[in-house]
């Protein structure tokens, strides 16, 4: 009841470790204001889908993103300005999620996409219950996107990719090439696709 119509900010977080020491990292977000809801408690790894509050069921939508790699006080005024409520934005999420700590540490067995090389992504979506507002909605998110592109790295993010992508946006040099090794052996005839394409070695 408290969340229509009006500008909201907010604020997730999770700490994969001891109740008590997760209470003590996140007090100081607490401290900033009096909250409209506060959601954080301990739970169980099958309810992190929880935690950004998306509709766990499926909705039509269309989204855009960018990695950033530095939020100055310039970037956070584009994006604000762009996205902010006195923009007009017909967005329904303009966000920016932190992408340090573990996801930019490279794990010895960390896989294809050891880590993110970006200090911030920029996730922007809009609700398609109206699809005539697709047109606007999508040039909007290119908007938002463009009032960035001065800190954006050119890198894209897998799980935010929802059209065609360059894989040299997706994966270090290195990685394409075993990538590619990898697709000759098990898919020389191109059997799986994606919104990208990786070259066979």
């Amino acid at each position: 009841a408290p969340l229509p119509d009006r500008p909201l900010v907010t604020l997730g977080a999770c700490y994969a470790g001891g109740e008590s020491e997760g209470a003590e990292l996140i007090g100081p977000l607490r401290e900033l204001g009096e909250p409209i809801m506060d959601t954080f408690a301990t739970i169980p790894a099958s309810q992190l889908v929880t935690i950004h509050m998306d509709p766990e069921e499926p909705v039509p939508g269309v989204g855009n993103h960018a990695l950033i790699g530095e939020l100055t006080e310039d970037a956070v005024d584009a994006f604000f300005d762009a996205a902010g409520p006195e923009s007009g934005s017909p967005l329904t999420v303009a966000e920016l999620r932190h992408a340090g700590g573990a996801l930019s540490t490279v794990p010895a067995d960390g896989g294809a996409l050891p880590r993110l090389d970006a200090a911030f992504v920029l996730f922007a979506v809009g609700s398609l219950m109206d699809p005539s507002r697709a047109e606007q909605i999508s040039r909007h998110l290119h908007l938002v996107a463009d009032a960035v592109s001065p800190w954006a790295t050119g890198g894209a993010f897998l799980n935010f990719v929802e059209g065609r992508a360059d894989a040299e946006t997706l994966f270090p040099a290195d990685t394409r090439r075993r990538l590619a090794a990898v697709k000759e052996r098990w898919d020389p005839e191109g059997l799986f696709r994606a919104g990208y394409t990786l070259p066979v070695a």
